[in-house]
């Protein structure tokens, strides 16, 4: 019979918690050490994108300043890599890590074989976290929702 620890009971999902952290900061480690030693490595990125206003803010925007916005990049992977680890903020990072995999498919169709099943992964993940029969929003008394409906 398979006991199950005091941690894996307060946070069932956890497994899974640090597959999707983990893929964020194993991101941002990579992107990382790609500015430090290849800059220039992302300049063709937004090549295969089908608008042209993408392509233009990639080259006109991003490129000139590569390592700024790689820095925001970072940032952004690592948070929500830590958001995702978190219990309590976990919703907000799953919430996040699904806008960014959404976002990757301006870059190009070839994105989708990545960013939808990553998508549709993401959106079990977020439907699991709510618990059976748990409503997806904050839980509050039902005395006071009444008390503040009526003010």
């Amino acid at each position: 019979m398979k006991q199950t620890s005091a941690n894996q009971a307060r946070d069932p999902h956890r497994w899974w918690a640090r597959v999707f952290g983990g893929i964020f900061l194993a991101s941002a480690l990579t992107h990382m050490v790609l500015v430090t030693v290849t800059p220039d490595s992302y300049a063709a990125f937004a090549d295969g994108s089908p608008w042209s206003f993408v392509r233009h803010a990639w080259h006109s925007a991003f490129v000139p300043n590569t390592t700024f916005f790689i820095t925001l990049l970072i940032a952004f992977e690592v948070s929500t890599g830590l958001l995702i680890l978190s219990r309590q903020y976990r919703r907000t990072g799953i919430g996040a890590a699904i806008a960014f995999n959404a976002a990757l498919i301006l870059f190009g169709w070839g994105f989708c074989i990545w960013s939808v099943p990553a998508i549709a992964a993401l959106l079990w993940f977020w439907h699991i976290e709510n618990g059976p029969g748990e409503p997806p929003t904050v839980r509050e008394a039902p005395e006071k929702a009444g008390q503040r409906a009526f003010r």
